[in-house]
């Protein structure tokens, strides 16, 4: 049986975004890789500000708003 997958909301910006501009990437993921890999395969380009285990976007923002940069978010 495979490895039960849970929602996701990913945080990033494009490389043409202002720097205080972002977007949520929505995925149902195993794990904190899974859920970036798949937000990398959609967008190749974009850098991944934040990752959070979450449906919802709102939460996703308050988590990275409150946390800050953490190594949460690897480089």
């Amino acid at each position: 049986m495979g490895a039960l997958l849970k929602d996701w909301v990913v945080i990033y910006r494009q490389p043409h975004m202002s720097p205080f501009a972002y977007e949520f990437f929505c995925c149902l993921a195993e794990d904190y890789d899974h859920a970036e890999e798949q937000a990398i395969n959609a967008y190749p380009n974009a850098d991944v500000l934040w990752l959070v285990q979450t449906n919802d976007s709102t939460t996703a923002e308050e988590d990275w708003f409150t946390c800050g940069e953490s190594e949460n978010v690897r480089s």
